[in-house]
């Protein structure tokens, strides 16, 4: 995440609550939960680091990596465009 100071110039502060909204926004009911996993703040630059896991689910179909990855992405673009978030993305291949 940007830092407090970059934030307060250019960006909104990310909400961490409002996380499972986003995802729900972007996902619907594919998204089951968020969870904050790992929270770090670098002493140097003051900037937040968060680890977040979402956790697919569909009662309806098989869920397949190709269409849960470009969903994803789309999640990842709203943290960039909306709140100036880096995304650093955890490949499973």
């Amino acid at each position: 995440l940007p830092s407090t100071s970059s934030a307060a110039r250019n960006q909104i502060l990310f909400p961490e609550d409002d996380m499972m909204e986003i995802a729900r926004n972007v996902l619907g009911f594919l998204a089951e939960d968020v969870k904050l996993i790992n929270e770090f703040t670098h002493p140097g630059t003051k900037r937040k680091s968060l680890s977040l896991r979402i956790n697919y689910r569909s009662l309806e179909r098989t869920l397949r990596n190709d269409p849960v990855n470009s969903l994803q992405q789309t999640v990842n673009r709203v943290l960039v465009e909306e709140f100036g978030a880096e995304v650093r993305e955890r490949s499973w291949q």
